[in-house]
């Protein structure tokens, strides 16, 4: 998505270019955030311990850690996202 963002940068649709990655980024992160906090919640009251057949290692610190990392990821693109809105448009000129 940087790529085709970097390539209109500058041009009309660089700004729109900008917010659909962005939100794309977001939507991503919120799926990812739901299904790993339902899936840890699940495992840790369920008490599964099968992780690539190791009954000793419980599975739902793997799937906490998947969601506080794209907790992580969410509030950094929502940052970007509040920075880019923010900033003034630039005319072509520059």
């Amino acid at each position: 998505m940087d790529i085709v963002t970097q390539f209109v940068a500058g041009r009309p649709l660089g700004r729109l270019a900008d917010i659909f990655a962005i939100s794309v980024g977001i939507v991503c992160c919120f799926v990812l955030i739901v299904f790993g906090a339902k899936l840890a919640a699940e495992s840790y009251a369920k008490g599964i311990y099968d992780f690539f057949k190791l009954r000793e290692v419980a599975i739902w610190p793997f799937y906490a850690v998947l969601t506080f990392g794209s907790t992580l990821w969410l509030l950094q693109l929502a940052r970007e996202a509040y920075c880019r809105l923010r900033a003034p448009r630039r005319s072509g000129t520059d």
